[in-house]
């Protein structure tokens, strides 16, 4: 892939033989047809037969097929109904064995082919200046597609416009907040993927905002592409249980036929008739053979799919239910599978104090949704998640941002700016009254006075002593804080002579399942393991909150 974050707008256009208009109809069909096989599939399907067939790949199968048959023959020759009626048995519990393993492979791919085609995204893509929804899969290089809050990347983009846009890229990079994204932005050759503001990635999800962007790469070429590509060339190993069956098997095996050469020998010596010799030897053989023993592994496993079936897990294959069972050590992503990936108020200082359970000032509920972007859906609020968290702690006391806005409407604002790190809003509120809200070493820089039960007191060195004491403690918690202020009826929108409210503290908490896992895994004589790219602090808390560690040299 070329490095289209190195260059403009205007070059990556043109690289791609591309417009701003997209590309026409027949074009993007020429392209598709050299860009299909790119496409990230699965591997072909076997038909039901090689899937019959490859049950039968296991050693102790084999030798059990081989003394059915043998069973069967010698009945045959001796016209005894015991020794036919012991092969057709044993042939019959090797076939129902198979055939359970064939239905449960079989059911378990119509589970995954569901839900891939429930997740089978689609997407506004500009052909020749107007705008049509497609199939993500019809995407080609060149193609300019339109998007907004919400959206599922379905390819590698260049943005060509980007408005207050975020993108949670948690699902390729590990990183749990949103990222801005800048369309006019141009990188270094060498800018890392979490670092390329200019650049979106198939499988991430626009967080906030909306923009237009020209697809780069599509198919196996992308970063997730790639990844799947290599976890698909990985090679299968065996199962414990399953070396473990081949090497029983292997030791059955040698030990039977030295039985049976040993039996054969010494029938020659006493008797010397071959034939009887040869049929006694491979009796002896078919009787030592543990007939059973696949029947009983696949039972055992095919009830433990039952039981995880029933906790919505689907099992492909069941000699993978075994491997649940032989778990050392289990590895776990932090972001969206021990936390739940949603930002959410813990904390709040005002008035002097930790707010808890109760409800903080009335200003500050109004700051935090007058100075705020979020939008209402049937879904609930989508934008930035940092706001959509101040928006939901606000509902919390039935006080709802769309009512907030139309009671008291935005005049004028100051977008956020990485960095400023401020965000100001001008309303309608008490004549006018701009709110602002940003990081709190800004923030109480430009405070020269502070809200305390209503009432305004100076900010001296007394009071911000106290508010630092507040959000180091919020820090050391992981939280990530924010200031909060207000400035009444000011005669332009000037950042300056505010009057601080208070400390607001967010963090992404852990899913309340998550503690009961940990105590099951570590009850199980697991140990539990958390992956993050987050700060040292920040996974530490949520590894200690959840009970994965309780000492910071674990980190």
């Amino acid at each position: 892939m070329q490095n289209y974050y190195s260059k403009n707008v205007d070059q990556c256009l043109e690289e791609l033989s591309t417009s701003k208009q997209g590309l026409d109809q027949q074009e993007a069909e020429i392209r598709y047809d050299k860009v299909k096989n790119l496409q990230i599939t699965q591997q072909k399907e076997k038909s039901i037969f090689l899937k019959f067939l490859a049950q039968f790949s296991d050693l102790m199968v084999l030798i059990l097929l081989i003394s059915s048959v043998i069973s069967i023959i010698i009945g045959a020759v001796q016209s005894s109904s015991e020794e036919i009626i012991d092969g057709v048995i044993i042939l019959f519990i090797v076939l129902i064995n198979a055939s359970l393993g064939v239905f449960q492979e079989q059911k378990a791919e119509k589970s995954m082919q569901a839900l891939k085609q429930m997740s089978a995204p689609e997407c506004i893509v500009l052909r020749g200046g107007v705008a049509v929804k497609i199939s993500a899969e019809k995407l080609v290089h060149g193609d300019v597609i339109v998007f907004d809050a919400g959206f599922i990347v379905p390819a590698d983009c260049r943005l060509i416009e980007s408005y207050n846009l975020l993108v949670n890229e948690s699902s390729l990079t590990g990183e749990s907040l949103p990222v801005k994204k800048d369309a006019v932005a141009v990188l270094s050759d060498n800018c890392q993927l979490a670092e390329r503001s200019n650049m979106i990635y198939k499988g991430t999800i626009i967080s906030g905002g909306r923009g237009v962007a020209v697809i780069c790469s599509v198919g196996i070429e992308t970063e997730l592409g790639k990844i799947a590509k290599a976890v698909d060339s990985a090679q299968k190993e065996l199962t414990p249980l399953q070396k473990s069956i081949k090497d029983v098997g292997k030791l059955l095996t040698i030990l039977i036929l030295a039985m049976a050469g040993i039996t054969f020998i010494l029938e020659i010596i006493a008797r010397g008739k071959p034939l009887e010799a040869f049929l006694t030897a491979v009796a002896i053989s078919v009787a030592a053979i543990p007939e059973s023993m696949p029947a009983v592994i696949t039972i055992i496993m095919s009830l433990g799919i039952a039981r995880l079936a029933k906790q919505k897990a689907i099992i492909r294959r069941m000699h993978s239910v075994e491997t649940l069972g032989c778990c050392d050590v289990i590895c776990s992503d932090k972001t969206g599978t021990i936390t739940q990936n949603k930002m959410t108020v813990t904390s709040v200082y005002c008035d002097g104090k930790f707010v808890t359970s109760e409800k903080p000032n009335n200003m500050l509920i109004t700051a935090i949704l007058l100075c705020n972007d979020t939008l209402k859906t049937k879904k609930g609020y989508t934008g930035d998640p940092t706001e959509i968290a101040l928006s939901e702690y606000a509902s919390v006391f039935k006080i709802f941002k769309e009512q907030e806005q139309k009671a008291y409407p935005r005049i004028d604002e100051i977008a956020f700016d990485s960095k400023r790190k401020l965000m100001s809003t001008l309303n309608a509120y008490n004549g006018k009254t701009m709110f602002v809200k940003g990081a709190v070493d800004v923030l109480i820089k430009k405070c020269n006075k502070i809200l305390i039960n209503d009432k305004v007191y100076p900010f001296n060195e007394s009071q911000k002593s106290k508010i630092l004491q507040a959000n180091e403690n919020m820090t050391g918690n992981a939280l990530r804080v924010l200031a909060v202020a207000y400035k009444e009826n000011p005669d332009e929108l000037l950042e300056e002579d505010l009057t601080l409210i208070g400390l607001v503290g967010m963090i992404d908490p852990p899913r309340k399942e998550t503690f009961d896992a940990v105590k099951k895994c570590k009850k199980a004589g697991m140990r539990a393991i958390m992956i993050t790219g987050d700060h040292v602090k920040t996974a530490f808390a949520i590894a200690k909150q959840v009970g994965i560690a309780n000492d910071l040299g674990q980190v």
